[in-house]
C-alpha cells in the first residue's frame, strides 16, 4: 500500500509497517525478513508484521545465507535515477540482530568479510 509518508505492507487485522522501497515497490521478504523502516531508521519485520529486528541502521541490505550487511552513519548519494549508500561504518548481523562482525568497517571491507563468513 503507498502512502503519504512511504509504502507499507499490511495485514488483515490493521496492523501496518512502513517498508524500504526497493524498485519502485515494497521490499520484499528474503529469508522471511523484509526491511522496516521507523524514523528513517531500518530494522527488520517479519511476515506477520512484527518487528524482529529493532530499527537502529541507517541501512541494511536484504538477508542471504542467515546474514544482513547494514551500516551506520552511511547516507544516500544519488546519481540521476539511482542511488547508493557512501560512507559510515558497515557490519553484518544474523537473522536474531547479533552484530557478527563489528560495524566499524568501510562498505567494501564489510563486503570481503561477509563473502568470507
Amino acid at each position: 500500500m503507498w502512502g503519504s509518508s512511504g509504502i507499507y505492507y499490511f495485514n488483515a487485522n490493521g496492523k501496518l509497517r512502513r517498508v524500504v522501497n526497493f524498485d519502485n515497490g515494497a521490499d520484499y521478504f528474503s529469508e522471511g525478513l523484509a526491511r522496516s523502516l521507523w524514523n528513517n531508521k531500518v530494522g527488520y519485520i517479519n511476515k506477520q508484521l512484527d518487528i524482529v529486528i529493532s530499527p537502529v541502521y541507517d541501512f541494511a541490505y536484504p538477508f542471504n545465507d542467515g546474514l544482513a550487511l547494514v551500516c551506520s552513519g552511511c547516507v544516500d548519494q544519488r546519481i540521476k535515477e539511482y542511488s547508493s549508500r557512501v560512507g559510515g561504518h558497515w557490519g553484518i548481523i544474523n537473522q536474531q540482530g547479533e552484530i557478527v562482525v563489528p560495524i566499524s568497517y568501510t562498505r567494501d571491507v564489510a563486503i570481503q568479510k561477509l563473502k568470507r563468513n
